[in-house]
Formats: structure tokens, C-alpha cells, sequence
């Protein structure tokens, strides 16, 4: 996440698009929640104290997760769409990027909590793979942006 961040934090700043910082603070968000496990202790603290998710007995947990990605998941939504412009092939891009990276992320997650809860250890190599793909195929995007950047610059 560290290294996407960057990558995209340099493209923001050598093209002067805002998507692409925005893009570089979700990165950033996405390795602070990775070191302090967040969204985990969300979803024990909304299971803890909120009946709603107590109520769906084992999923609460999963399900609590969900509800508190949504929080920064909608102001990276409202930064994004503020900050995309229609026409810029980019712009699609990074969408189709964030749609993948966000589903499989989410998806995946969920997969592995419901996996804790049925004794199913298979899901969190499944989870890590996912993510370790979706993260490669982004390093590998952003990398090419920067190459292109140099390249124009010569």
C-alpha cells in the first residue's frame, strides 16, 4: 500500500490531478487500517455494543467490518467522483482499478471472516492472494503512470 501511495502521490504531483492524491490517501488509509486492524476491532466493538449486529449472532462481527468500511469508503466515494473529470481515460481507469481492488477487498474480507466462523481456514489464503493480485496488478499500474511521466518529460 505504502509503495501505490507514492507512486500515485508522484503522479498527482507531476500531472497536478487531484484524483490521484485522493487515490494516494486511500492507499495511505488502506495501510493504517492493515497496521492497526481498524475495520477488525470495529466489527468486535459494533457486535460489542450495538444490538443490531449482536443480533446476527456470529456474522455480527463480519457484518460490523462491512458497516464501518463504509464510513471512509463513502468520503473516498464523495473525494473521488469530486475529484474525477469526464473524458480523462485515467479517471476510468482508476475507477476500474478501485471497483476491482474494492471487491475483492471487501468480498474477499467478508469470505474470511464467515471462513473464521465455520472453521474453514482455506479462506484466508484465498483472502491473501486476492489481495496480494489486486495489489500487484495496482503496483504495476501505477509504476507504468510513472514511467509514461518520465518518458513524456524527456
Amino acid at each position: 500500500s505504502f509503495v501505490i501511495a507514492m507512486l500515485a502521490a508522484g503522479v498527482a504531483r507531476r500531472r497536478g490531478d487531484g484524483l490521484f492524491a485522493v487515490v494516494a490517501m486511500l492507499f495511505l488509509y488502506v495501510l493504517l487500517d492493515d497496521f492497526l486492524r481498524l475495520h477488525e476491532r470495529a466489527g468486535i466493538w459494533l457486535t460489542d455494543n450495538l444490538a443490531l449486529f449482536a443480533a446476527a449472532g456470529a456474522l455480527g462481527h463480519a457484518l460490523g467490518e462491512l458497516a464501518y468500511l463504509c464510513v471512509p469508503g463513502g468520503f473516498a466515494l464523495v473525494a473521488l467522483v469530486a475529484s474525477s473529470r469526464r473524458g480523462n481515460d485515467l479517471h476510468g481507469e482508476i475507477a476500474v482499478l478501485l471497483g476491482v481492488l474494492t471487491t475483492a477487498g471487501l468480498g474477499l474480507d467478508f469470505l474470511h471472516s464467515v471462513g473464521g466462523i465455520f472453521h474453514w481456514p482455506g479462506l484466508g489464503l484465498i483472502e491473501g492472494s486476492g489481495e496480494l493480485f489486486v495489489f500487484s496488478l495496482a503496483t504495476a499500474y501505477f509504476i507504468a503512470l510513472s514511467r509514461a511521466d518520465q518518458m513524456s518529460a524527456k
